[in-house]
């Protein structure tokens, strides 16, 4: 609370751009309309903005790197999304070896 709006978004920013800068992805030109219009464009079958799934990867990367840093859990986007409180699964951890 007593840190600034501003400041805290560009430490973000520049927490963040250090590993989100490292990709870049062109798929083709870009429909020039806001996301919320391409969106509904997809929706709808429209596959003529190669630029809206670029931006998709990007923002599929953005959540993943803003959720899951060093020294904290891996991201887990399953449990966040899922519409139970208590999955069948728990939105838990599972490695190979405890797996059977």
């Amino acid at each position: 609370m007593k840190t600034p709006y501003a400041a805290l978004r560009e430490k973000h920013a520049e927490d963040v751009g250090r590993l989100f800068n490292r990709v870049s992805l062109d798929l083709g030109p870009s429909l020039d309309l806001p996301t919320d219009q391409r969106l509904a464009n997809a929706k709808k079958g429209g596959t003529d903005d190669p630029g809206f799934q670029a931006l998709l990867f990007q923002y599929g990367r953005y959540l993943l790197i803003a959720s899951s840093r060093a020294g904290g859990l891996p991201a887990n986007l399953q449990g966040k999304w899922n519409q139970s409180i208590r999955p069948p699964w728990r939105s838990d951890y599972h490695t190979t070896s405890t797996c059977r």
